[in-house]
């Protein structure tokens, strides 16, 4: 009997170790949004065994969860994704699936004693979630607070933010195993219990440790590997598995973008038979989680696995990153903007004054964007400049866009003040824009972080900075030896 041929009937016996099955088995890792469960593949004692190898691919791929706003199986939806963790001058931060960014924990502005022997202290938080997690603590340390009151609410701009996103290891790649053999004994569960799985199943387990030069289980597909068909999803999952007496094989990838090859060895079938499964890590619905595409005609062969260009695969895996975080700030700038460019272009009936206003408020809630380009600019004059001039006139200008770490915004008073000139400058371009007809989006896009936005402010900036640096030598000449602190008032 050919193993290929469906079962009707679920199989009850641990594909590892022959014991009853019963446990519910997440087919894709619930951390990466699988939602579609399993009960004939392992038992509970097996399945649990694994936690290790998929706690390690989740946290490899945590930060690419929190900026798509992927939620965990295991997480109630009450609860939502987790954001995204980073690191920034201002502390801990955390990014949304709108690239919004928040302070993890609190920041202690103030604290002082008072006579009646209590402790006032004006402390801020990235967010209401993160108070309350702040109260809940001290509670549990045994610090209740007597009363706290809240101040405001304020955004938080965030100069730069670091983010670790790291991929590879043996616990990673036997996690990709795992997810393989775990769809093949879905679709078909006598294969999946032959002998001929044994090392492959030793492998996944973490009892077969492979030696340099032996062949591979899992790798990274090259470059030239045989394209998967499209995903469904701009960020789906997709397992293909496929049944060839030649040797059977899986591809697994991640997120639209990490590839990778399984090989399954030879297998007791006698004609050759594929499955696409796609996994869809933001639908919530089991039933719409994954879409099976069967029989899928796959004919082209997987390649042999490289193990001479390491750095080959190094620098492919930071292509395909850095390909899946522009499809990220696509995917947060069409939340962000969303009504926006519609809004913008129904201001073009009004009289050009009217239209800037209107355009201001518009954009005032991405006021933001204006600090990216003024520092965007900066990054542009400093690998433009030829002399020590240019270097110091781009560390006059990064000035207007520097941060102030013990302010609640991130900004300092000069900056916020840059925010508002660059925010009126790129109003009023916008509105003599819409003087040729509707903005179109590619249009918006490039005002707000492209190229058009980053001349409108430099524009601007660059006179503004040198007839104050001219100002400032002319003073000098003329005060040779005085301190120039006694003539700042003079200099706008």
């Amino acid at each position: 009997m050919n193993p290929l041929n469906a079962q009707t009937t679920r199989y009850r016996d641990c594909i590892y170790c022959g014991q009853d099955t019963g446990s519910e088995e997440h087919l894709f890792p619930a951390s990466l949004g699988g939602r579609l469960t399993h009960k004939g593949v392992s038992c509970g004692a097996c399945n649990n065994s694994f936690f290790d190898i998929i706690q390690a691919l989740a946290t490899q791929f945590a930060v690419i969860n929190g900026m798509l706003g992927v939620r965990s199986d295991h997480t109630p939806k009450r609860k939502g994704p987790r954001p995204a963790e980073g690191d920034s001058a201002l502390g801990k931060i955390t990014v949304d699936a709108k690239g919004k960014p928040s302070l993890v924990g609190p920041r202690l502005k103030k604290k002082e004693a008072l006579s009646n022997g209590n402790v006032q202290a004006t402390t801020s938080f990235g967010s209401m979630k993160a108070y309350q997690k702040w109260l809940e603590e001290k509670r549990a340390s045994g610090i209740v607070p007597i009363k706290s009151k809240k101040v405001g609410e304020f955004d938080v701009f965030v100069p730069e933010a670091q983010f670790c996103v790291g991929f590879g290891g043996s616990k990673m790649l036997r996690a990709t195993a795992l997810i393989a053999l775990n769809f093949l004994a879905f679709k078909w569960p006598k294969l999946a219990r032959t002998g001929e799985l044994q090392n492959f199943k030793c492998y996944v387990k973490g009892k077969l440790l492979l030696k340099q030069g032996e062949p591979r289980s899992v790798w990274f597909a090259p470059t030239n590997a045989p394209s998967m068909p499209p995903a469904k999803t701009q960020f789906g999952h997709q397992v293909l598995i496929v049944a060839d007496p030649a040797g059977s094989y899986a591809r697994v990838r991640f997120f639209s973008t990490f590839d990778l090859c399984v090989d399954f060895g030879r297998l007791p079938t006698d004609e050759v038979e594929a499955f696409l499964f796609d996994i869809n890590p933001l639908e919530d619905s089991p039933q719409k989680n994954v879409i099976q595409t069967s029989p899928l005609e796959y004919p082209a062969r997987l390649l042999p696995p490289s193990t001479d260009d390491v750095s080959g695969h190094v620098e492919l895996l930071r292509s395909r990153r850095l390909d899946l975080q522009e499809k990220i700030e696509a995917k947060w700038w069409t939340s962000n903007t969303e009504g926006l460019l519609d809004a913008l272009n129904s201001t073009s009936s009004h009289k050009m004054v009217e239209r800037t206003l209107a355009i201001i408020e518009l954009l005032r809630p991405h006021r933001g964007y204006v600090l990216w380009l003024g520092r965007a600019g900066v990054r542009l004059l400093r690998e433009s400049a030829q002399d020590e001039a240019t270097q110091f006139l781009a560390d006059c200008v990064e000035e207007l866009f520097a941060p102030e770490l013990n302010e609640d915004d991130g900004l300092s008073e000069l900056a916020r003040g840059t925010m508002e000139e660059g925010l009126f400058l790129l109003a009023s371009a916008i509105a003599r824009k819409l003087e040729e007809g509707p903005l179109t989006d590619h249009q918006l896009r490039l005002f707000l972080t492209g190229t058009d936005g980053v001349h409108v402010i430099m524009t601007e900036v660059l006179p503004f900075v040198q007839e104050h640096l001219k100002k400032a030598y002319l003073l000098r000449q003329i005060y040779p030896h005085t301190s120039r602190h006694e003539h700042d008032e003079e200099i706008p």
